[in-house]
């Protein structure tokens, strides 16, 4: 982020929270990329939308694309389904929109940190508008056609369900 308060606050909270953990900062693009070059593992990268050196989901790809295997959730004030959808077709492992609760947070990462996706619960609802992305990565199959499968992990997963419960109740 590039706002000294919430880089402060977020990094307070999460070292409080995960006494184990250390938690760096950046205030670009170029500043994260730098520490992941660098660093011998980073587990996560808490991503603002709008930085001084991108914009929209330029940082997300940006990112994803020089440490794939790094999760990266979105932190930001936007917090529409259309841009939340993009979010995901680039490679996020998360949203967390501003205006979650704190311990929504520590949950988020808590949940992240596990392999799973993080989504705010107004996304996940029946009737919220999921529409094609408008993504810079290619797809090579059209997300309107699911599988019967894919059907059915979708509606659990529309209704709160993590990637646990759901593998549970499918089998």
């Amino acid at each position: 982020d590039d706002h000294h308060l919430i880089r402060t606050g977020v990094k307070n909270l999460l070292e409080g929270k995960f006494p184990d953990t250390t938690v760096q900062e950046a205030t670009t693009i170029a500043e994260a990329l730098s520490l992941l070059d660098v660093s011998v593992a980073i587990d996560l990268v808490l991503l603002d939308i709008n930085l001084p050196d991108a914009k929209a989901l330029d940082g997300l790809v940006r990112l994803k694309k020089n440490s794939p295997a790094t999760a990266v959730a979105l932190i930001s004030g936007t917090d529409d389904n259309q841009m939340i959808t993009s979010a995901l077709s680039c490679g996020a492992d998360g949203f967390i929109p501003k205006s979650a609760d704190p311990q929504i947070l520590v949950h988020a990462v808590s949940l992240i940190l596990k392999g799973e996706i993080f989504l705010p619960r107004s996304f996940l609802k029946p009737g919220s508008q999921i529409s094609e992305p408008k993504s810079p990565i290619d797809r090579q199959s059209d997300p309107s056609k699911l599988t019967v499968r894919q059907q059915e992990v979708f509606l659990l997963m529309c209704q709160g369900l993590s990637n646990k419960e759901i593998a549970r109740q499918l089998g």
